[in-house]
């Protein structure tokens, strides 16, 4: 919602005041940004994600492992990567063009959702045991 409304407020101030406002479209970037990844966390915990069988071939339950071992390799990469990514940004002090922020906590949401998803990939393989 409060996405919305950002873009909302940029729209309106872009072509009814004529004065476009830099700090809505940095926000809303941010925003999608966490929207989305904190989102497939929430997706994948739920098990709603859209599946694509990838192995139709295959026994499903061989076929759900493989799926959950890609899924698992996936999340150590964002996890990882993304430990790495806001390490090197808070060190050299980066901060969002408009808001000043750090970017290291604008990038934040990528270790997070990593660690996110390989806990719910724990607790799927779990359940599947």
């Amino acid at each position: 919602m409060l996405l919305t409304l950002v873009v909302l407020w940029q729209v309106v101030s872009r072509y009814a005041l004529a004065s476009p406002s830099s700090v809505s479209e940095e926000v809303a970037r941010i925003l999608l940004m966490w929207l989305g990844l904190l989102g497939a966390c929430y997706v994948h915990l739920d098990n709603k994600h859209i599946a694509i069988r990838m192995f139709p071939e295959v026994a499903p339950v061989a076929r759900d492992h493989i799926v959950m071992i890609v899924c698992q390799a996936f999340s150590v990469v964002l996890l990882v990567g993304g430990w790495k990514l806001c390490a090197v940004t808070f060190a050299l002090q980066q901060t969002t063009p408009v808001l000043g922020w750090p970017q290291g906590v604008v990038y934040s949401v990528v270790p997070l959702s990593g660690l996110i998803l390989c806990l719910a990939n724990y607790l799927h393989l779990k359940e599947q045991a």
